[in-house]
């Protein structure tokens, strides 16, 4: 045996054991692009790998601890694992590099590897599914099964007959719509109106928007491929995926007049909603707010991955991941985002409903623009916004708050605990490890806690007259290997006032922000 192949062994026998687990995989569908740049093999079973826009993914579920291995189109000579608070590492060996996939934790199993200078592979490694419907359960409507019938091959307009089995559930009172592995075409909206509807996506199952305008009718193609409105007790949940087609619909000519690319669409949206979840699903290609809910009450959002485009050098594209939009009592939890656009937001959108009880918790970022932000919009007051325990591998600004439209106060705001990676430039745009601006409405009560850049860029404070920006508790931050401890690390800009910064002083513990967060949908992280 050759020496290098001989240490590979050893190295492998000396990892932890991924013995009492299981590894539940999902089919690639007929239309995705398959990876000739990475395998993928978790406990030694094939993985599928999808290579989509820049970058490649494989999604399966697992419990446990697994050995996996990737192997390369090239010999491995670099590679970065990250979130790095994961501490996974790797071990590699010409084209395979090998590790250990720890058990879920707080942080989920969302990794972005890079490997020498290739395209990124990120793992979405997603818990075993719990209570999983029957397709041949009381009241599921199974869209395979008679009278619906529905083509699996992506190749036939399957929008009615989606439709009709979403009507069908909602006047069961409580149905579920069961969707099974393959692709299904959608040329209109999904529209979810009845209470107490499931929506669930079979691993394998794709809503695929087509991709082709003549499909559409009118301005179709700009609209979301599902809608919940008005809804209680709506779920949309599984291990599939709602594609929306969005990169090749969109109007690659830049607007001048709007600053912006037009014909943009976004993939699922509530409004005026109330105990609603989404959970486990995929949802990718959105060149709007790829999720978002407008002026809901009682939501949770958990194991969410958002895959969407990511070159901001090519299309600087407003494609948030998931926004919460005048939206109270919501908790969006151990999610995943590749976008170009703003990754978490908090916006007070609607002038007569303020915002209150949100919180991101224990997520995984990557984006060109805000990690995390509350704003831009301050039409209605904002209060009480945790980000908590969350994981930033790329990202332009770090942390934001933020005013631009509208002249509501925000305050009682919180970011603990946040690890932030990379920072990159867009265009002119410098990166800022945290950035304050208050340039229609007035902010206060803003904390940051227990903070970690990898690097150290300037952070801004920017006030415009006569906004002001109020007690700001900066506390245990770290940019590089500098402790931000004073205001020498911060642009002031424009002529309004800014009172009472304050470093090191009192902070939130995150046994207090866990029992805060509690109360909200999802209760106490597991």
């Amino acid at each position: 045996m050759a020496i290098g192949r001989w240490l590979m062994v050893m190295l492998l026998l000396a990892m932890p054991a991924a013995s009492n687990s299981s590894v539940v995989t999902y089919p690639r569908a007929g239309y995705a692009i398959k990876s000739d740049a990475f395998s993928v093999k978790a406990n030694g079973r094939p993985v599928d790998v999808v290579h989509f826009t820049d970058y490649h993914y494989a999604h399966f579920s697992f419990d446990g601890t697994v050995q996996m291995v990737v192997t390369a189109s090239e010999t491995i000579h670099t590679f970065d694992v990250a979130p790095h608070s994961l501490k996974i590492g790797g071990t590699k060996n010409g084209r395979e590099l090998s590790f250990v996939l720890p058990t879920a934790r707080l942080t989920p199993t969302y990794l972005v590897i890079q490997i020498n200078k290739l395209e990124k592979l990120v793992i979405l490694a997603d818990p075993l599914e719990k209570k999983v419907p029957s397709p041949t359960g009381s009241k599921v409507f199974s869209i395979r099964k008679p009278p619906y019938n529905a083509d699996p091959t992506g190749k036939i307009d399957a929008t009615a007959i989606l439709q009709k089995a979403i009507d069908d559930a909602g006047s069961a009172c409580g149905g579920v719509v069961y969707v099974p592995a393959g692709a299904y075409k959608v040329t209109k909206t999904l529209v979810l109106t009845r209470d107490n509807v499931e929506l669930y996506l079979e691993g394998g199952a794709v809503i695929k928007a087509s991709e082709d305008r003549s499909d559409y009718a009118g301005t179709d193609h700009t609209k979301p491929v599902i809608q919940v409105k008005g809804a209680s007790g709506v779920s949309i949940r599984g291990r599939g995926t709602v594609d929306a087609g969005g990169f090749s619909l969109f109007n690659k000519v830049f607007n001048e007049q709007t600053q912006k690319y037009e014909e943009r669409r976004a993939a699922v949206r509530f409004d005026k909603c109330a105990d609603c979840t989404v959970e486990g699903i995929v949802v990718k290609d959105g060149t709007s707010w790829t999720l978002a809910a407008y002026t809901c009450e009682r939501v949770l959002i958990r194991n969410l991955k958002v895959l969407n485009f990511k070159d901001a050098n090519k299309y600087k594209i407003q494609n948030d991941g998931i926004d919460m939009c005048s939206t109270r009592h919501a908790r969006v939890d151990k999610c995943f985002v590749m976008t170009v656009d703003d990754a978490l937001c908090a916006k007070a959108m609607d002038e007569n409903h303020p915002m209150y009880g949100v919180a991101f918790t224990n997520n995984v970022l990557f984006t060109s623009c805000a990690g995390h932000k509350s704003g831009m919009q301050a039409r209605s007051e904002m209060r009480d916004i945790w980000f908590v325990d969350n994981d930033i591998i790329q990202c332009r600004r770090g942390l934001v708050v933020e005013a631009t439209t509208g002249n509501a106060l925000m305050h009682d705001i919180h970011y603990l605990d946040a690890r932030i990676e990379r920072q990159v430039p867009i265009g002119e745009w410098a990166p800022k490890n945290m950035d304050f601006v208050a340039e229609t409405a007035s902010f206060r009560d803003i904390e940051m806690s227990r903070i970690t850049f990898e690097e150290l860029h300037k952070s801004q404070f920017a006030v415009k007259k006569p906004c002001t920006i109020d007690n700001i508790s900066l506390n245990q931050i770290y940019a590089g290997k500098t402790h931000v401890g004073n205001v020498a690390l911060f642009r002031k800009t424009l002529d309004g006032e800014l009172r009472d910064i304050k470093f090191n002083s009192e902070s939130t513990t995150r046994q207090e922000a866990e029992s805060i967060i509690a109360r909200l949908p999802g209760g106490k992280s597991k």
